[in-house]
């Protein structure tokens, strides 16, 4: 059974995918008129229309241009704005970049710090099942880079910076 979304591909909002069933094909059409009967939502009608005529493949590419754009223009701005010493990873596809901080900054508490000044931030802690990576970073390039976005980066790169700074202060006292 291959199944996918297109969440990531055409609208991040859009919450619907497919499924190649397989040998299931039967079991999964009678669990999804059980479901929601013979309803098919508008969202996928509208989907399975842009497939079908074509739209889909052109979206895409232009997508992937404006991706690889925005994950340039983020990527220098964690290079201007946050300390050195971070690692920055670009994945082979998709819009996210993952940011290893020093080992002593806590992107958990930063980003309780940050949450108060309305800034949300995904410390790499949630994506582990263990609470590793507490010192990483995951940043969405999606959004577009405008001066709000830049001016939030500046934001994250400061915090960031304090806590690297408390951290040094304290040192003496964890001895």
């Amino acid at each position: 059974m291959l199944c996918s979304s297109f969440t990531k591909t055409i609208a991040p909002g859009l919450r619907i995918g497919w499924i190649a069933p397989g040998r299931y094909y039967d079991k999964l059409l009678q669990m999804k008129y059980a479901a929601n009967g013979t309803n098919v939502p508008s969202t996928q009608l509208a989907a399975s229309n842009f497939i079908r005529e074509g739209h889909y493949h052109r979206h895409v590419r232009r997508m992937r241009q404006i991706y690889q754009r925005n994950m340039e223009i983020y990527t220098c701005w964690l290079r201007e704005f946050f300390p050195c010493g971070i690692c920055v990873t670009r994945p082979l596809s998709g819009y996210m970049l993952w940011v290893e901080l020093p080992e002593q900054v806590d992107m958990v508490c930063v980003a309780q710090q940050l949450c108060r000044m309305k800034i949300q931030v995904a410390p790499g802690s949630l994506f582990s099942a263990s609470g590793k990576y507490r010192n990483c970073l995951r940043i969405n390039c999606a959004l577009p880079p405008i001066d709000k976005h830049r001016e939030v980066m500046v934001q994250l790169g400061e915090a960031v910076k304090v806590a690297m700074a408390w951290d040094e202060s304290t040192a003496h006292l964890k001895r």
